[in-house]
């Protein structure tokens, strides 16, 4: 399975971090979770465009309460 190195401001991943803990889950997954959301786990979705820039047609869910 690759790694994937993701930068973000300090101030964001210690939230992740806290939303995670609070979940019982952890920012790996979570950032998985939204991949797979975004383009399927098994692969794009047919509706997305050879240049990969696929529409958002709905808000992501809100990662903090």
């Amino acid at each position: 399975m690759p790694n994937i190195t993701v930068t973000i401001p300090d101030e964001l991943y210690r939230h992740a971090r806290i939303w995670a803990a609070y979940n019982n889950t952890s920012v790996s997954a979570m950032f998985r979770f939204f991949l797979e959301d975004t383009v399927g786990s098994s692969g794009l979705h047919a509706d997305v465009p050879d240049h990969c820039s696929a529409p958002r047609n709905t808000p992501p869910p809100p990662f903090f309460p």
